[in-house]
């Protein structure tokens, strides 16, 4: 990806055009119409070298000489354009001519920019990443989108080039065109960005790329400043626009692909039990071929064993016990503190599944590293999974929440933590769908292309929650059109759907 970042101060609004001009070609644009600093046309074939559709349009209103205009068009001469009533303008300083300070984020799909003046103006032109798997045209993904507007407002609206229905330059409902994600309250630097593009009507057409919607930042982050941030594990870069509660951001780094956090001790396997001492098998040779280190459980009997593990980063021991119950037809494990250990979650079993004799054989799944694993049953054509292990903390230091037990056991429908930030142990957890906190899907009706991360948090007292975590490798897929047992590409990794709106990693 050429993935192009600058900002700088321009001396005029020329010197800025030129600037411009040489970042985009860099980012692999071609100049498809006009030069110099009056108006420009780029043409690109996008990150993935397929459209033949996508141009931006940059020009100066020579009554107006501090305005910067821009919109996508569908060739050079714009046959079909975005209208520019609703998307506003860049604004520039004493009719430009006063150096004025500015940003750009760009890539073969996209161009971000800002300007800085009495206030932050920014626009987004290009390329959305669609929400369906197969969209119908590439016009429908193309837009434009007033960040920060010329009145100082941070209401963001803008346009689509073309509706599902194939009226052309249609406008982008401004209430909806973003979407605040802030899953950690007490620790902003760690806050996730997201913005959505919806139309009037029902349709929902895709993502802004590199950019966030409106932000929820806390009191300690103050507009320029810069923030690791992205999704859990991500270590892309974004600096911060506006001020009080209303801010957006933009990338100033590549952001990761999905999945690139994930642990690098990662695997997947899946086969088919005949038995139960078979299914048991199964899981133990892959647990321990991942660095589990097996026992049986003190004072247990029949199939009741112990798994350790020191995590992928060192130094976090925790442990399983892994156990059929009585009559040999439910499959769990429960987490505790240490082998044998007094603290201890209850015992979750893969979708509370019984496996009765006329189950088997049973076909299995497994996704997960020395930190977790996802342990899926199918049973009578249903996925019963259950997610077990280390969840990767919002807070670089653990410590600073109370505790470094970061551990949990759950399925679709139990959720128990070891440990809760006061002290307390095997608390259950609160529903992880709450929509305060289920937020990292920019898109609720059909997020079929992205991850919903499956955010752990609970309450401390009744009223507020204490975000805590993310689980690896069991993500959230909000689709209707996916069956169980389908798989999505998901940037360089593949995702199956294992229902309830549930996915794992699978590659």
């Amino acid at each position: 990806m050429a993935f192009q970042y600058e900002t700088d101060t321009a001396a005029d609004v020329p010197e800025f055009f030129a600037n411009l001009e040489a970042l985009m070609v860099a980012a692999g644009w071609t100049v498809a119409s006009g030069s110099g600093t009056t108006t420009i046309v780029f043409a690109s074939t996008g990150e993935l070298g397929t459209l033949t559709k996508l141009f931006v349009r940059i020009w100066r209103d020579g009554g107006n000489p501090e305005r910067v205009y821009y919109r996508v068009q569908d060739n050079a001469g714009g046959t079909h354009f975005t209208a520019t009533s609703y998307v506003d303008y860049l604004v520039a300083p004493g009719g430009g001519a006063i150096p004025f300070k500015y940003w750009i984020t760009a890539t073969k799909d996209v161009v971000i920019i800002t300007f800085k003046a009495a206030s932050y103006t920014g626009c987004y032109v290009g390329l959305l990443e669609p929400f369906a798997l197969n969209p119908l045209d590439e016009t429908m993904y193309m837009a434009v989108v007033g960040l920060h507007t010329s009145d100082g407002s941070a209401r963001p609206y803008g346009r689509v080039l073309q509706k599902y229905d194939n009226t052309w330059d249609h406008r982008v409902n401004c209430d909806e065109c973003t979407h605040e994600f802030n899953p950690n309250e007490l620790d902003n630097s760690h806050a996730l960005f997201g913005a959505y593009v919806k139309a009037y009507g029902d349709e929902n057409y895709g993502q802004l790329l590199y950019c966030s919607g409106r932000i929820s930042a806390g009191t300690g982050i103050n507009a320029e400043d810069t923030i690791t941030s992205g999704y859990p594990g991500a270590t892309s870069e974004w600096i911060v626009f506006g001020g009080g509660g209303v801010r957006w951001a933009v990338a100033t780094s590549a952001p990761l692909p999905v999945g690139t956090g994930d642990g690098a001790n990662w695997a997947y396997t899946t086969g088919v039990a005949a038995d139960i001492n078979a299914l048991q098998t199964a899981l133990e040779n892959f647990l321990t071929a991942k660095g589990w280190v097996m026992g049986d459980w003190p004072g247990g009997g029949g199939i009741d064993r112990s798994f350790a593990s020191v995590s992928e980063a060192g130094g976090h021991t925790i442990a399983i016990r892994w156990t059929w119950d009585a009559g040999q037809r439910y499959w769990g494990g429960q987490m505790y503190e240490s082998v044998g250990g007094a603290q201890y979650t209850a015992i979750v079993t893969p979708g509370n599944a019984r496996i009765e004799g006329g189950d088997w054989p049973v076909r299995y799944y497994f996704s997960g590293d020395k930190d977790c694993f996802v342990a899926i049953v199918e049973v009578a054509t249903a996925f019963r999974w259950g997610w077990y292990g280390m969840c990767k903390s919002f807070h670089p230091d653990p410590s600073v929440i109370g505790t470094e037990y970061m551990v949990a056991a759950m399925n679709i429908i139990s959720k128990y933590q070891l440990r809760r930030p006061n002290g307390l142990w095997t608390s259950a957890l609160v529903e992880w769908t709450d929509p305060s906190y289920q937020g990292s899907s920019p898109s609720l009706i059909d997020g079929t292309t992205f991850v919903l991360w499956p955010y752990v948090f609970f309450t401390q007292g009744t009223v507020n929650y204490v975000p805590w975590g993310t689980t690896q490798y069991l993500y959230r897929l909000s689709s209707s059109s996916l069956g169980v047992g389908d798989t999505v590409a998901i940037g360089a990794h593949i995702f199956m759907y294992i229902g309830g709106y549930y996915g794992i990693k699978i590659a």
